[in-house]
């Protein structure tokens, strides 16, 4: 876990020193470290078991079931059908969408990159990277790249990438009502309002389902689907009262305070903070339907953005306690990665230099029986 603390901390060292934090060869060896060390974990993770089976499978996993988000499996296909094998294919999908993340945060945000990645590393890119939602973590590189359509408003354009992304992860659904919410000049209150009645409505499960219930009990097929939605989400409770909530609702009033510094100063602020106060909602649903929670990916670049950029808006006694602040619930979230998905860490480079590959059998254990820490 020390790793991922101290990577944490660097950034934030890095991000301190003036002359540094805007070196261009400090930012080019620090994002070739990143990338190493977060696109070539090799026993890290999770879903890289299911992915590697269907790698192998080759034409089988759409027969049985790659039909539903097929452009991943047609993207892998195409790795597989020119030889290259599946770690290789894995460590270059996962670069790609760095390099993506990257770039993007270069263009709107280019102030302070070692501060976004203090930020987003353990909140978001962590999971991102090394557990590695691989379909979602695609569909999101995807929305990134369709940014400029948005902005320029093509929506046939746009509508292209969506589909494209939504054959990587269904999630990418979301990208439909994104492209009016971007751009749509929503009132302050209305979002307090709306955040309010999010919060009542998704206070806990219980409280979802009799409201669903409600509504959709004429609409059995929607009705099920969403109940079984809430029993899928075993590993939260939609509990009132968290660290994590009482956090996300600070930022979404710290954020509504410099609405317009946000919109005024930064490249397309209106659009950034649009998507970054959506956040939190999706945020508080997560908690109470973790299957919500794969939208937030789609927002997180533009929530730290928006978080980030805030620095630069205070007087000098007030950024110092901000910066703090910023760096403290970083490090609280490294807590995040206490599991057999990141502890212990293992690199696919130290096998390449041996030589030596462990079967998948040994590798898909390896981590489970090694951690100090739970499943």
């Amino acid at each position: 876990m020390l790793i991922y603390i101290i990577i944490v901390f660097f950034c934030w060292v890095l991000s301190q020193s003036p002359k540094l934090k805007k070196s261009p060869i400090i930012q080019s060896l620090f994002s070739i470290f990143l990338i190493i060390f977060l696109c070539f974990g090799y026993m890290t993770g999770s879903d890289w078991r299911s992915y590697e089976k269907w790698f192998e499978w080759g034409v089988v996993s759409i027969l049985l079931g790659g039909y539903k988000e097929p452009g991943y499996h047609i993207y892998s296909m195409f790795f597989k059908f020119i030889g290259v094998s599946f770690w290789p294919y894995f460590i270059f999908t996962k670069t790609l969408l760095f390099l993506i993340i990257f770039r993007f945060v270069k263009r709107l945000y280019p102030n302070n990159i070692f501060r976004f990645w203090m930020y987003f590393l353990p909140w978001f890119g962590f999971f991102l990277f090394i557990d590695n939602p691989a379909r979602n973590a695609i569909a999101v590189g995807i929305f990134l790249l369709s940014f400029k359509y948005l902005i320029n408003r093509s929506l046939i354009k746009y509508l292209l990438f969506t589909l494209l992304a939504m054959s990587f992860h269904a999630s990418a659904i979301i990208m439909i009502p994104l492209y009016y919410l971007a751009n749509k000049g929503i009132k302050t209150n209305s979002l307090i309002i709306s955040f309010v009645f999010i919060n009542i409505i998704f206070s806990s499960q219980e409280v979802l389902r009799t409201i669903i219930t409600f509504f959709f009990s004429k609409l059995p097929y929607i009705d099920g689907m969403i109940i079984r939605a809430l029993e899928n989400s075993d590993t939260v409770s939609g509990t009132l009262i968290s660290f994590g909530l009482l956090l996300h609702t600070f930022l979404f009033f710290i954020l509504l305070s410099y609405r317009n510094s946000i919109v005024n100063n930064l490249k397309f602020g209106k659009q950034i903070f649009n998507l970054a106060i959506l956040y939190p909602f999706f945020f508080r649903m997560g908690l109470t339907m973790q299957p919500l929670a794969r939208f937030q990916l789609f927002l997180a670049v533009f929530f730290v953005i928006a978080i980030i950029s805030i620095v630069y808006f205070l007087n000098k006694e007030y950024k110092k306690n901000y910066i703090f602040f910023l760096l403290i619930i970083s490090l609280i979230a490294c807590k995040n990665v206490m599991s057999y998905k990141y502890v212990p860490y293992t690199n696919y480079l130290t096998y390449v230099f041996s030589n030596e590959y462990p079967p998948y059998e040994y590798r898909d254990s390896f981590n489970k029986d090694n951690t100090p820490y739970g499943q």
